[in-house]
C-alpha cells in the first residue's frame, strides 16, 4: 500500500468526461468497493483507488495506464 505522503501528490485528471473510472475494473485488492480513477503523479498517468490507495504502474500515456490497470485486476490480487 502507498503511504499517505504518496497519494496527496496524486492529483485527478480533468477532463471532458466527468466518470474518470469509465472502462476501469474494479480494485482487484479492495474488491472494487470505490470505483478506481484516473490520475497523475510527479512522473506520468497512472490509476488509483479512492478505496484502499492501491496505485497502477506510471505509464507514458492514460491509456497505457488504463489497460495496465484492467490487466492487473485480470489477474487479480497479487
Amino acid at each position: 500500500m502507498t503511504s499517505a505522503t504518496s497519494v496527496t501528490r496524486l492529483r485527478l485528471v480533468q477532463g471532458d468526461d466527468p466518470d474518470l473510472s469509465a472502462g476501469l475494473d474494479a480494485c482487484p485488492f479492495c474488491e472494487g468497493k470505490w470505483p478506481p480513477l484516473r490520475s497523475h503523479d510527479e512522473v506520468g498517468p497512472t490509476v488509483v483507488c479512492q478505496g484502499c490507495g492501491a496505485v497502477g504502474p506510471v505509464c507514458q500515456t492514460q491509456e497505457e495506464a488504463d489497460a495496465a490497470w484492467n490487466r492487473r485486476s485480470a489477474r487479480g490480487a497479487l
